[in-house]
């Protein structure tokens, strides 16, 4: 029971962000301890932020052409998990998460 009892505090913030009210209206914004704070300066850089995207969009495109390996040699980007069945744990289809990822892929 302690191990329960030590991980709730560590979820609040969490939980917080997906129920308060007051939060509804607010995308983006940066939390820490159940408040809106500011982020680090490298956080509020607009082109790092930029620089980030392209290099997620790079990786993602390398990973669906199978240019990226796992340690084992499996190529990157042959399955895809998305909706319930990624919440729980098991292989979707991953047509929805292959086709939001294709996408991306296409623009870079």
């Amino acid at each position: 029971m302690w191990v329960l009892h030590k991980r709730l505090p560590g979820a609040a913030t969490s939980v917080y962000a997906a129920t308060a009210p007051e939060l509804a209206a607010q995308s983006g914004a940066f939390l820490s301890d159940c408040r809106v704070t500011p982020s680090s300066p490298a956080g509020q850089d607009p082109q790092l932020a930029a620089r980030l995207w392209e290099a997620t969009e790079a990786l993602l495109a390398r990973a669906l052409r199978g240019e990226l390996r796992r340690e084992g040699g499996e190529a990157l980007g042959t399955e895809v998990k998305t909706g319930a069945a990624a919440g729980e744990g098991e292989k979707g289809d991953g047509a929805a998460g292959a086709a939001a990822v294709a996408a991306v892929a296409a623009t870079s």
